[in-house]
């Protein structure tokens, strides 16, 4: 909150200097209902103060105060965004940085209970675009990363999303929802020169980089919580999986908990996976179908698997 001395500095009434405060705020909360949450310039809100005043540090009294009022009244943190890198040219080299380029810009976000959240201040409908984005952001980290967007879509498609799919039951345009993501600054989108042309290339930016992003998605994806429907239902049949990455072997072992007697199709085709096929998975009793093709993987196939072996699809 601005002291009477610092608005006697800038020269402004308490009276302004509230209205503008009042005019950033309002600014920022329809600005993010009508984007779908995608980033505003602080440009934006510079624009906002200076149309009438010309004091240097006006804007940046004003939009501090907005951010505390944001927090103290709504319970949105107003969350400044800065480029993680420059992004490439399409050559593939790092672009000069240019005056003013990717400046700095803000998202909200919400500090609520999560129930109170979920209850008050949460959109239903927009579920199912916030599953489509926690399904591609976990594919990308289990990429390492950064992933083509060959690849991409050729994992989307596996979840029966496909991108030339305009019509979506719930997401629309297929192609529009993932871009949505760039434009929201979960994913930086290049396009790259290769020997054999030009590859669009995805990688996780600054929000999915976040670590309340970040931290929530290594939860998911160790509890194997299915992040696409995030239902209990899904996640039950598969609680017990976990990521294992050590040395040369990399795969996705089985604990036997009672949550794994649900599960009776299990898709690990297409993966980089190396090592053997775990005796482990002998325990899920109702697997009835097992996708291991276009791994790398070595050894017989375990005999705990025998009743399931007529069905799997081995490399």
């Amino acid at each position: 909150m601005a002291t009477s001395e610092e608005l006697a500095q800038i020269d402004i009434s308490k009276e302004e200097k509230d209205k503008l405060v009042a005019e950033v705020m309002r600014y920022v909360l329809f600005k993010t209902h009508q984007t779908s949450g995608c980033p505003i310039k602080r440009e934006e809100l510079t624009g906002i103060v200076t149309k009438n005043y010309r004091q240097r540090a006006l804007p940046a009294l004003v939009i501090n105060e907005a951010r505390d009022r944001l927090a103290a009244t709504f319970g949105y943190e107003m969350r400044e965004l800065q480029r993680t890198r420059t992004p490439s040219t399409r050559s593939g080299r790092a672009s000069q940085p240019q005056p003013n380029a990717e400046a700095k810009s803000y998202v909200l976000v919400s500090q609520l209970d999560p129930e109170v959240y979920s209850k008050y201040v949460e959109n239903k409908e927009s579920a199912p675009l916030s599953g489509f984005s926690f399904a591609v952001i976990s594919l990308i980290h289990l990429a390492g990363g950064k992933s083509s967007e060959e690849d991409l879509w050729h994992q989307l498609k596996r979840l029966g999303l496909k991108e030339n799919d305009e019509n979506h039951p719930l997401l629309g345009n297929n192609k529009q929802a993932l871009e949505l993501l760039v434009q929201q600054r979960y994913l930086l989108k290049e396009k790259l020169a290769g020997p054999e042309g030009h590859v669009v290339m995805y990688e996780l930016a600054e929000r999915a980089l976040d670590e309340s992003i970040s931290g929530k998605l290594k939860d998911h994806i160790s509890q194997g919580i299915c992040p696409v429907c995030c239902g209990r239902a899904q996640a039950d049949s598969i609680q017990a999986w976990k990521l294992y990455q050590r040395c040369e072997v990399s795969w996705i072992l089985a604990e036997v908990r009672p949550g794994l007697g649900n599960l009776r199709t299990l898709a690990l085709n297409d993966n980089a996976f190396t090592g053997g096929v775990p005796r482990e998975l002998g325990a899920m009793l109702l697997l009835s179908q097992l996708y291991i093709y276009r791994n790398m993987l070595a050894g017989t196939f375990p005999p705990e698997l025998g009743r399931t072996a007529s069905a799997c699809s081995w490399p």
